[in-house]
């Protein structure tokens, strides 16, 4: 690719059912709360999901981009604090016509115009995963927290790291109650990487499908969405404590207020 400007970032998962679509969205969304540049890309050409996450007509697709049919920003649909979003599409038509090799060249026709480029992958061990951790440069593995996840997620780390991809992190999604130390040592132990995020099972992101809206734009103040927005407050590089991050996500002034809601919602 030419000259690099967004990070780029793949999320990724060992099986299916983690929650990664959910993880990748909202922290797009977050992030471009923060007020960067983001685009999420729905690189899942086989079962997309991203597109159902946002409440917008979609008509044109990654697939018509991959398949030569289209300009990429005929595909490009804004969401939330002005997230960009380019949904994969939903038929098999599309399906077959899309040529995954072409995303080195819609990255390159991109990259000088965002900050943050997030990919959502097929999960498990599909062909169309290598392309997008080939031309990352982050991987965000997302697992529950489950040892089979764990067991499912190191086959994915290990083929970004057969890439030389950096590997940022764990997400660990859907969690009943506070991780245990004994977990936290077996995902490090088994996969080498820390974990930069964990999301609580939360009623707020039902809902927030339910209405087709990202979690941390409905309800910015769940405790999903707090974390959410504490992964994205890392991978923006902000060093003030992320848990004061206010509805919009970005950082509010330190004021009484703030510090009391950090402390109700924080946890």
């Amino acid at each position: 690719m030419g000259n690099k400007v967004a990070s780029i970032y793949t999320f990724a998962s060992g099986k299916g059912g983690t929650g990664k679509t959910t993880v990748s969205a909202n922290v797009a969304t977050a992030l471009a709360g923060m007020g960067k540049r983001v685009l999420i890309i729905d690189t899942d050409l086989g079962m997309a999901n991203v597109g159902l996450l946002f409440s917008f007509n979609i008509n044109k697709t990654l697939h018509d981009v991959l398949a030569g049919d289209i300009d990429v920003r005929e595909a490009i649909y804004e969401g939330p604090y002005g997230v960009k979003i380019l949904p994969a599409g939903y038929t098999i038509k599309g399906y077959q016509k899309a040529n995954i090799k072409m995303l080195e060249k819609v990255l390159d026709q991109l990259n000088g115009e965002f900050d943050f480029i997030i990919m959502d992958t097929p999960s498990g061990i599909n062909p169309n995963i290598i392309i997008p951790l080939k031309l990352s440069h982050y991987v965000v593995v997302v697992m529950n927290p489950e040892i089979t996840s764990i067991t499912d997620s190191l086959k994915t780390a290990t083929i970004a790291r057969s890439y030389d991809v950096p590997l940022r992190g764990v997400v660990v999604n859907r969690i009943e109650d506070r991780l245990s130390q004994n977990l936290r040592d077996k995902v490090h132990e088994s996969s080498g990487m820390d974990i930069i995020g964990e999301v609580p099972s939360d009623i707020a992101i039902q809902k927030a499908l339910s209405l087709q809206k990202p979690v941390v734009y409905n309800y910015p103040t769940s405790a999903a969405s707090l974390s959410l927005k504490r992964i994205a407050a890392q991978m923006a590089g902000i060093e003030s404590d992320p848990a004061y991050l206010d509805e919009t996500g970005s950082q509010p002034k330190k004021g009484f207020f703030q510090r009391i809601k950090g402390i109700f919602f924080a946890q």
